[in-house]
Formats: structure tokens, C-alpha cells, sequence
């Protein structure tokens, strides 16, 4: 802070921060607009509490720069920087990396607990006091994590004493609700800035632009009397309270590019008053005034230049020196920037990066309801497909072995100056590509352009990408990168590389060469990678393949099996980075879902544990058990929260997804509801209702997605709806769902809730209609009882565990049956997936828990196709198969290549929608339907338009070619089918026997007969 302001404020973080015994946590917020100076008082204060050696660790968050955005980094950093702080804590701190160097890729609740609150429980009453700062939270990447970060203070709060904490953030919601509970309510201190007396904060301005602007008197030679006091006043009325505002009017004024104080003064002062606009667009007007001052007059094409430009700078992962952004991006931007030094920061030093000046530039760049000229705004889709093209362009330089190790067969730590070699041979552009081309990818618009040289980079350029990865100690990004790019595109050859590091983690690791040697001899046989890169790095050796490697990646991608008894139940945590397990040795276990590995193991339950699942917000663990007991535990420490006595064996539980709200099912035919945080125990006799009941054992129960109604299956053969919030007095049933002839063992409900999905001891999966209780699919094929269900996030597939020892995915709508997983030796007793659908998770009567990869197998989807620009309605493979024809919505017919999946030709001449396509048995043309009544034929060989068919009154709904692709026959919603002659292009007959609108029509085998419906 400028010396003499905020002295107030100052003075109380000081009182609360020289102290022990006062509130653990001080919140400071603003308001949500941008420039109250949160930032500037949280770094005033932590370099206070350096100079007097009571700064145990500082994280300062930007939105511009990916680490400090980076909430899985946060905790971490603190852990370092307390380490440094304190000598004991440090020992500790080694202690716990050596045995797992992992840890700080793991979830957030077990950063805390493994890397802060035990070392600091190991070293009570040795740890000094000390207080850690972590400024602008608010601008972490992920406003998820950041309340969880909260809830995870919240719950260890008391374990972290001595370490107090001053945190700053905009009072966002979450923020808000995450300081609401009573128990941090009690240990937080807050300052609201904007609660401040409106009269203290303008004579902090004052003085601050009053001090600012002498300095640049002096240095322009300006007279006595300049600025006037009031101007000091308007100027201190414009910045309505914000600092940032009179900051960023002081370097305005200063600009050298103008050289004239005086000027750039008067033109601040003749934008409009604040009576008239918000702070937030005042501060627009500002940028908007600096933007039009540096660049008046400027062409299209310059336009277009600078908002690239500009658009990289706001918009990049990471920020980088302005020498190695215009290596990336191929443009030279020195001069551009210079011009715009009010809110950018453009270093002298060449290694130094390029900062704003403020967040809320890159906002106002980004928002077109604040940016009013287009000349400056940035589209951040487009500027995204920009920077991902850039990235994957500059990847190009990537070659084998880039650091040219002689003794490539060593480990990285045998090799000397292994480190200086990376820094010298991958310069930070390079690294920069490296690590962040697949999020400006999935942020991005996807285009022939960039699909085009995704397909160079996959199949030149992957496994040199892999070998820098491992240079740079992040495969963990690796597999994130993939796992993104993977959802977006099904390209094969990204597939197996993910696969590739999953499979040979350990080794690519500490040996990145072996991305080219001897992991080939295991690769199996039939994937693209192994197709296109096995031959290319042999260099002559010859490498034996592994006798008995399968044709492809095993779809199991982790086999956990520290259980020592059946494993009742398997669970997800929200964020998909951990899975629970319940098993009849009495335990739960947490697991890694990345690498697989153990992180905890929870016991508290004297019998066997029958299921377990996450709150939604990730924080609380929910257990039941046949010890007649449900326990709630804290997810991050393992401590038992809350629990009750059931009464009777617990056979199923479920959260409400506010996390305030359980249910549970047992053997004695009850469904009950509890709500722990209400303290119910105190004044009833039970703690919980009862809301239903069936005539037999309560095998599963589920709430539905808004927290209303809770479905539930039973040994008596039936499912049943029942109200969430009964009263416990009527336990009569919303709905009773009848058709499985045995047992039902689970039910769930789809993520919109209209359907509910059921497993039985019949053998079958069935799907209902919530809304009128109806059957809609019965699905066959499982060999014994069925045992657990779930639907994918995106409700369109369903998957089902059996006794029959398999895993079997099925399409929600069509009912098929997808795929097969097949891994485990017994029953199989439950089954998730993850939250993005990538991974499923089961547990067994065989005592292990798999992960298995929904697109393991997946052959058949070998790239997506894009260019179209609306619905495509029909495909057409040609007759030799290397032609793929699309008719859309968009009016346009395009002819794609299969093996590459480059669009070949796009043939425009409909003027509505392409209803229809069909190949030529010769393969040399296409003939095409539209909803403007015409069919049309076209060249494959050059995309051009050859005769058009007129007749039918109403859309061509369907086009049909005869085997020797003499005859084409077209249906109409004018309810005739017409056929042609395809030879000399004539009418031959016209086929009136529907009365409505004829949708499909078909020839038979022989070209005998002709075959419509309507």
C-alpha cells in the first residue's frame, strides 16, 4: 500500500496477526467488481509479516498465469514454504515425499491432511507461530476446488495451530456459503472493503494520486500549480472507490508514448461522472480510452494482428517473456505492447514475462457487453483455436532424444546435468506448447485447419511430445492433456499414447528414452501406434516383441487388491480423483484413481462394510454396515463426523446432493432418513424417520437428482417411489415399479430424473419411466443375478455388474448391448462410473476393485469428422470403402477421406436441407435428397454438380440406389416414391399407394422389388 493509506485496516491485521489466541482465519473481500486493493493490502501485510519473521508461507493466485490459477498447487506451495520456514517441519516434509513423490498430484483433502496437518501434529508445541497469506482466491482456475480448499480449512482448523490464516477473496457465493457454518463463522475474522467509510477511502486516494502525480512533475518539468487540487478531487470522484482505477490513471497520464501529462489528465477528466455509470464502467470507459489513444487509426488487417496479440497475452495458460511469446506465435509484438504500457507490463528484461496490470482487462477484452469496439474485442473460442494451432506448430520443432544423451539407456538421475540440458534444449515457448496445447484445443473452435495439423502432430510428432513430457517431470499432465483432447476428438493414435503412459508410467518416468525401445516390444499388435511408429525408431535394433501381447490395451486399467475379504461396494469421488471401497473385512479403503495406489484405509466398523459413497462436494464419506450402524467420516483426515445406531443391517445408503440429507436401506424392510447436521438425536428418541417400507429385505435406495423422492429396490420384487421429506407418519408409495420376477438388488436414477434403472436376480437390467411408473426396456444378457446399475453422466449408457462375472455396457435408448468387461474371478458386486464417463470402477466377491477405460476396444471409432455447420442427417460409406459421404442442415453435401478424415469436396446446390445421401454402386457419384424438393446428382471425382431431378411437391425424404446403380428410387412427404433412370437421367414411374408423409425406401437384393415406409 502507498505509504500513509489504509492504515486501518492495516493496523487490524497486524492486532490479529501478532497474536495467537485470536481468530484462526481473516477473510478480507471486496465487491465483485474489480480494484478495491484486496491484493495490494494482502502483499503489504505478508511483507510485514516477513520483516518480522512471522510469515510462515505466501500464495498469491492470478488468473493469468496457470500455476498461480492452480488450486491442486496451493497447498502444496504452503507445505514447501513452511518447510523453509521451519527446520522441524521440513524433516517431516522430506519424510513423506520420499515415501510417496506423488503426493502432490493427489486430490486436494489429502494434500492438506499428508502434506500440512500431520507434519504439523508430528512437531506440536515445536512449530513456531506463524501466519500463511493466500491472496485472490478467487481467481483459482477451478471454483470447485476453491470451496473445497475452504470446507477442508474448516475441518482441520484446529489441527493447523499454530498457522493462522489471512485469506482475500470477491465474496463470490461460494465463498459466502463456505464461511456460513457456525464452527468457521466462529474462528474467521472478515473485513468487508467496501463496508469501509466512503470519506476514508477517497483521502486514501487523494493521497495516493496526490503523491503519484509530484513524482511525475518532477520528472516532465510541469509548473507548481499542476495538477490542481481540483483535479486531484475529479480524478479521486472517477475512480468511485477503486484503486485499481487511479492506479492505472496514474500510468495513463505517465505514458512516455505521449510525453504530455497535462493532456492525457484533461482526457481522463472528460469521461463521464460516476453519478451517471457504475464503478465497473467507468473503469471500461478507461481501458476503452487507452485502447483508442494508442491505435486511432488502424486497418483491418492491423486490427485483426492486434487482437491476436492482445488476445494471447489475456488468454495464455502461462505468461511469457516477449521474446519467447513472439517465438510461439511467429508474430513480432514488442512494438504493439509498447503502446499500451498503461495496462500491460512490458519488461526491459528479455526473461522477464509480460503481466497486466489487472485481471480485469483481460475481462473487459473478453466480454462483449463491456468491450463496445470490435476492433479490440477477443473471441475466446477463436483466439483458443489460434494458440492451440500455434502450440501444436511450434511443436514441430520436438525431435527425438532433443536433449542428445549419448548413454540413452540410463536412468535421469544417473545422467549429469540432465536439467541445464532440458533448459538449454527446450527453450519455455517450447515448453509452454508442450504442456498447454491441448487446453487452448478444448477451449477452442475445431476447424479442417486445425484437425489437419492435430493429425501432423499425432503421427509424427506424439511420442518426441511424450519423451519432453518426461523431460519435464509432467506425465501427470500428459495424461491430462490426452484424457482432455480424447473427449473431444476419438482419435486412435491419442488413445493409445494415453494408454502408452498409463501402462509404463513408472518407467517413461525416470527413462524417457524407452518411449522409443523396449515398450514397442509390449505395445499390442493391433493399435495405430504401434502401425505407424514401431519401424521409425528402431535405428536398426532389433527389438523382439513380447511373445504373447494382446492385439489391444487391456480395458482394465488398475487392479487394487489390498481387500482381504469381498468388496461390497466401489465409488467415485466428485472430482474423479479418488475412489472409495467397502468390503467384508470390515474397512473402507481411498485409492487413487490416477495411479491406483492405497492412500488410506478407515476402520471403526465390527462388521462387514456393505457400502460407502461421497457427499457431492467430495468432503464426507457415508458408510453402512452389518454392525446395525451408518457412520458419517471426513473424507480428507479419516475421522469418524457422526453415528447411529440403525437397528438393523445396513444394506444401502445414499446422499442428497446438498450433502445434508441420507437415506438408508436394511434388512428389516425399512427405508430410513437421517439429517445429521440437525442434531435430530437431541430430541427424539431415534434420530431418524422412517419414509417407507417393503414387505422384504431393502436391498438399494437412491435419491433422485433435485432431492425429492428417493427410488428404492427390495427382495420383494418390486421398486418403489417414496416422498424424500415424509414426516415418518405415511409410508404409503408414490409409485410401485412391477416386473422382475426375483429379487431386486439395485436401482438408480438418470442425472434429468425422468428414468430409473433396476438390476435383479432375474438376469435382467430393466429402465422405467419415473413419471407414470411404466416399463420402457428390458435388457437381456447378463448369465446370473444382476447387482448393481448406474447410468453415465450424459444418460445414454447404462452399465451392470453380475454373478456372472462380467461388466456389460448397454445404449440407453436402443437398448443394445456395447460392450463386454471381463476381468474379474467372482461376482461382481458393484459398479460406477466416473463423473466424465471416461472410467468405471467395480468392486468383486474376488477381493480386488478394477478401473476399467469405457473406450478400451473402441476400434471401430476411429475420428470424428467435423466441418459441418448444422445437423447432419445422412452418411454414405462409397463401395471400396475410402469415401464417406454427409448431407446436413447446412445445405451441403461433403465428401470425406476415412484414413485421414480430411474433408475432400463440399458440394453446394441445395438451398435447404440435405435430407439424404447415397453412393453409386460405381463409386463415381452421389445422389442426394433435400427439403427443397429436389434430387440431385454429383461427381466424386471433383465435386461438381451433374443433374438435377424435379417432381416431387414436398422434401425428399429418403434416396435408395439400385445394386448395379442403374435405378434410384426417392421417398417423399408428398406420400409418393418416384424412381429414375440413373443412365439418361429420366422419370420412370410414380408409386401412390401411401396417404401420409413416406419417410424410408429400399431396394431389394435383386432390384426386383422396392420396399417404403410411412
Amino acid at each position: 500500500c502507498h505509504q500513509g493509506t489504509r492504515t486501518d485496516i492495516l493496523r487490524m491485521i497486524h492486532c490479529w496477526g501478532d497474536k495467537l489466541l485470536t481468530a484462526c482465519i481473516f477473510w478480507i473481500n471486496g465487491p465483485g467488481s474489480a480494484g478495491t486493493g484486496k491484493s495490494t493490502i494482502a502483499y503489504t501485510v505478508a511483507k510485514h509479516l516477513d520483516a518480522h519473521h512471522k510469515l510462515g508461507a505466501s500464495f498469491f493466485c492470478s488468473r493469468d498465469n496457470a500455476d498461480c490459477s492452480n488450486p491442486k498447487l496451493i497447498f502444496p506451495t504452503i507445505a514447501y514454504q513452511l518447510g523453509q520456514f521451519c527446520s522441524l517441519f521440513q524433516d517431516q516434509i522430506s519424510a513423506v515425499l520420499q515415501a510417496d513423490p506423488d503426493l502432490v498430484y493427489s486430490a486436494i483433502p489429502c494434500q492438506l491432511e499428508k502434506l500440512i496437518v500431520k507434519p504439523l501434529y508430528a512437531i506440536r508445541g515445536k512449530m513456531p507461530f506463524c501466519v500463511v497469506v493466500i491472496d485472490a482466491l478467487d481467481e483459482c482456475s477451478d471454483g470447485g476446488a476453491t470451496s473445497i480448499i475452504l470446507t477442508c480449512l474448516m475441518q482441520c482448523i484446529t489441527a493447523l495451530s499454530p498457522v493462522k490464516f489471512l485469506i482475500t477473496s470477491r465474496p463470490d457465493s461460494h465463498f459466502v456459503h463456505a464461511f456460513e457454518p457456525a464452527r468457521l463463522s466462529q474462528m474467521t475474522q472478515r473485513h468487508i472493503l467496501h463496508h469501509v467509510e466512503q470519506k476514508v477511502v477517497e483521502t486514501d486516494l487523494l493521497l495516493y494520486l496526490h503523491s503519484s502525480l509530484q513524482k511525475t512533475k518532477q520528472v516532465y518539468n510541469l509548473p507548481g500549480s499542476w495538477p490542481s487540487m481540483k483535479d486531484l478531487k475529479s480524478l479521486v470522484q472517477l475512480s468511485s472507490g477503486l484503486f485499481l482505477f487511479a492506479a492505472t490513471a496514474v500510468k495513463f497520464i505517465q505514458d512516455r508514448n505521449y510525453n504530455d501529462p497535462p493532456c492525457q489528465l484533461a482526457r481522463l477528466l472528460g469521461l463521464v461522472p460516476p453519478v451517471d455509470l457504475p464503478p465497473n464502467e467507468l473503469l471500461d470507459q478507461l481501458y476503452m480510452q487507452i485502447l483508442e489513444n494508442a491505435f486511432p487509426n488502424i486497418s483491418s488487417e492491423y486490427a485483426s494482428k492486434l487482437k491476436r496479440v492482445l488476445g494471447s497475452v489475456v488468454l495464455l495458460c502461462n505468461p511469457l517473456s516477449p521474446f519467447n511469446l513472439e517465438q510461439l506465435l511467429n508474430i513480432p509484438l514488442t512494438t504493439t505492447l509498447s503502446e499500451l504500457q498503461s495496462v500491460v507490463i512490458l519488461p526491459s528484461d528479455s526473461n522477464q514475462v509480460i503481466c497486466l496490470i489487472h485481471p480485469s482487462f483481460c475481462e473487459f477484452l473478453t466480454d462483449p457487453n463491456r468491450c463496445s469496439d470490435t476492433k479490440f474485442l477477443v473471441t475466446p473460442a477463436l483466439q483458443h483455436s489460434f494458440l492451440a494451432e500455434a502450440c501444436l506448430n511450434t511443436m514441430r520443432m520436438l525431435t527425438q532424444n532433443i536433449c542428445e544423451v549419448k548413454q540413452t539407456w540410463k536412468l535421469h538421475h544417473e545422467l549429469e546435468n540432465l536439467s541445464e540440458l532440458v533448459q538449454q534444449r527446450i527453450p519455455p515457448y517450447l515448453q509452454y506448447a508442450c504442456r498447454h496445447w491441448s487446453q487452448h484445443l478444448s477451449q477452442g473452435l475445431l476447424s479442417d485447419r486445425i484437425l489437419s495439423v492435430l493429425e501432423i502432430f499425432c503421427k509424427r510428432y506424439l511420442l518426441f511430445w511424450v519423451e519432453v513430457c518426461s523431460l519435464l517431470g509432467d506425465l501427470h499432465g500428459a495424461l491430462t492433456a490426452l484424457k482432455s483432447v480424447h473427449q473431444l476428438l476419438l482419435v486412435l493414435l491419442l488413445h493409445d499414447c494415453q494408454q502408452l503412459i498409463r501402462e509404463f508410467f513408472p518407467l517413461l518416468k525416470v527413462a524417457s528414452y524407452q518411449a522409443y525401445t523396449s515398450i514397442f516390444a509390449f505395445v499390442p499388435t493391433s493399435t495405430e501406434l504401434l502401425k505407424i511408429y514401431q519401424t521409425e525408431f528402431q535405428n536398426g535394433v532389433n527389438i523382439s516383441p513380447f511373445s504373447n501381447r494382446p492385439q489391444n490395451w487391456d480395458a482394465c486399467l488398475w487392479t487394487m487388491d489390498e481387500h482381504t475379504a469381498i468388496v461390497h461396494s466401489a465409488t467415485f469421488s466428485p472430482d474423479n480423483n479418488s475412489i472409495a471401497t467397502a468390503s467384508g473385512d470390515h474397512t473402507v479403503r481411498l485409492w487413487d484413481a490416477t495411479t491406483g495406489t492405497h492412500i488410506k484405509t478407515i476402520n471403526g466398523h465390527t462388521q462387514a462394510v456393505t457400502c460407502a459413497l461421497f457427499s457431492k462436494d467430495g468432503l464426507y464419506l457415508i458408510t453402512g454396515s452389518y454392525d446395525f450402524t451408518v457412520k458419517v467420516w471426513n473424507a480428507i483426515t479419516g475421522e469418524l463426523v457422526y453415528s447411529i445406531n440403525s437397528k438393523s443391517e445396513v444394506t444401502s445408503v445414499a446422499f442428497s446432493s446438498k450433502g445434508d440429507h441420507i437415506v438408508f436401506g436394511c434388512l428389516d424392510w425399512d427405508i430410513k432418513s437421517w439429517k445429521p447436521w440437525e442434531h435430530l438425536a437431541i430430541s427424539r428418541k431415534d434420530p431418524y424417520f422412517k419414509i417407507g417400507q417393503h414387505s422384504s429385505q431393502v436391498t438399494s435406495v437412491c435419491f433422485s437428482p433435485d432431492d425429492c423422492h428417493v427410488v428404492s429396490g427390495s427382495r420383494d420384487t418390486t421398486i418403489q417411489l417414496w416422498n424424500a421429506h415424509s414426516d415418518g407418519l405415511k409410508l404409503k408409495a408414490l409409485h410401485k415399479f412391477k416386473g422382475h420376477s426375483m429379487p431386486v438388488h439395485d436401482v438408480a436414477f438418470s442425472h434429468n430424473g425422468a428414468y430409473i434403472v433396476s438390476g435383479s436376480a432375474d438376469n435382467t437390467v430393466r429402465v422405467w419411466n419415473v413419471k407414470n411408473g411404466s416399463q420402457l426396456k428390458r435388457l437381456k444378457g447378463h448369465l446370473d443375478s444382476v447387482n448393481s446399475v448406474s447410468f453415465s453422466p450424459d444418460d445414454t449408457k447404462i452399465i451392470s455388474a453380475s454373478n456372472d462375472k462380467t461388466i456389460q455396457m448397454w445404449n440407453v435408448n436402443s437398448g443394445d448391448q456395447l460392450k463386454t468387461f471381463i476381468g474379474h474371478s467372482d461376482h461382481i458386486s458393484s459398479v460406477a462410473f466416473s463423473n466424465d464417463g471416461a472410467q468405471i470402477v467395480s468392486a468383486s466377491q474376488d477381493a480386488t476393485v478394477k478401473v476399467w477405460d469405457t473406450y478400451a476396444n473402441s476400434s471401430s471409432l476411429l475420428r470424428s469428422l467435423i466441418g459441418h455447420t448444422a445437423s447432419v442427417n445422412s452418411v454414405s460409406f462409397s463401395s471400396d470403402n475410402s469415401l464417406i459421404a454427409s448431407g446436413s442442415d447446412d445445405k451441403s453435401i461433403r465428401l470425406w477421406h476415412i484414413e485421414s478424415g480430411s474433408c475432400v469436396h463440399i458440394m453446394n446446390g441445395h438451398i435447404n436441407s440435405v435430407c439424404s445421401v447415397k453412393f453409386l454402386t460405381d463409386g463415381i457419384s452421389i445422389i442426394s435428397g433435400s427439403v427443397d424438393k429436389t434430387v440431385k446428382l454429383w461427381n466424386v471425382k471433383n465435386g461438381s454438380h451433374i443433374k438435377t431431378f424435379i417432381g416431387h411437391s414436398n422434401l425428399v425424404s429418403c434416396v435408395a440406389v439400385s445394386s448395379e446403380g442403374k435405378y434410384a428410387a426417392t421417398a417423399s412427404y408428398d406420400t409418393t416414391v418416384w424412381l429414375w433412370n440413373l443412365n439418361n437421367h429420366t422419370h420412370l414411374h410414380t408409386l401412390q399407394t401411401h396417404s401420409q408423409a413416406v419417410y424410408s425406401v429400399a431396394f431389394s437384393p435383386n432390384n426386383d422389388i422396392v420396399a417404403s415406409a410411412s
